[in-house]
């Protein structure tokens, strides 16, 4: 009886651990890593409005300590939105890779989490920029937040191309186009830091905004290259 209840015990311990799953067979499993995943988004954008604080005012003439208040809020207010940007992006490229992904393994979930590691500290990172933008230091963690987050989903999407866990074939020049459009935004975070400590800490988060200028501006050079891009 032991001997011929042991395959079946086998067999279901290996349902329980798959070391890859076809997205046909478990879409349960995919359908659980996309919530996961989009929930850790949901909440780290939420978590951004905790870093504003509500002027707590009192005595006469509060519309006037309303208004000096507010714009002090001015500039956490810009870093709210910047970062609400940035969420945004990365989730929506999450979304058309994770659309695009007909397997899964072990360590593409593994991945997945060290990405999203980084997406949870983002409101950290905000209210630091918000508290202390002008200091080369606020805008290194702020800035290293961010690239360390790109460069992981980086790394996700690379083993997910070189595993075949994609549901199309990438030709080289797909695969140059997306590398070089996804570098764009750690290089240009990267390259705010040296320019926050020895240039000027407004200069550098002004750079910022070119990661989204030349993410369009690179894909319009890089198109003219030759095969025409995968999506996502």
């Amino acid at each position: 009886m032991l001997g011929a209840r042991a395959p079946a015990i086998a067999s279901h311990d290996v349902s329980i651990r798959p070391s890859q799953f076809d997205r046909e067979e478990r879409e349960v499993e995919f359908s659980r890593a996309l919530a996961f995943s989009d929930g850790v988004f949901a909440f780290a954008i939420t978590l951004l409005v905790t870093t504003l604080d509500v002027p707590s005012l009192s005595g006469g003439d509060l519309n006037h300590q309303l208004w000096e208040a507010l714009s002090d809020i001015w500039p956490r207010l810009g870093t709210f939105f910047l970062s609400f940007a940035v969420i945004g992006l990365l989730w929506l490229r999450h979304h058309r890779l994770f659309s695009r992904v007909r397997q899964l393994d072990t360590m593409a979930l593994v991945l997945n989490l060290a990405a999203l590691a980084f997406i949870v500290l983002m409101p950290f990172s905000t209210e630091i920029l918000g508290r202390y933008g002008q200091t080369p230091v606020a805008v290194t963690v702020y800035a290293l937040n961010i690239t360390f987050e790109a460069v992981a989903f980086i790394v996700m999407w690379w083993y997910c191309v070189r595993r075949d866990m994609l549901g199309e074939t990438l030709t080289p020049s797909q695969r140059r186009y997306e590398l070089v459009l996804r570098m764009v935004i750690p290089t240009v975070f990267l390259v705010s830091i040296p320019l926050a400590f020895f240039v000027s800490t407004n200069l550098a988060k002004d750079t910022w905004f070119l990661a989204f200028v030349g993410q369009w501006l690179v894909a319009r050079v890089m198109v003219r290259e030759g095969d025409l891009p995968a999506q996502g």
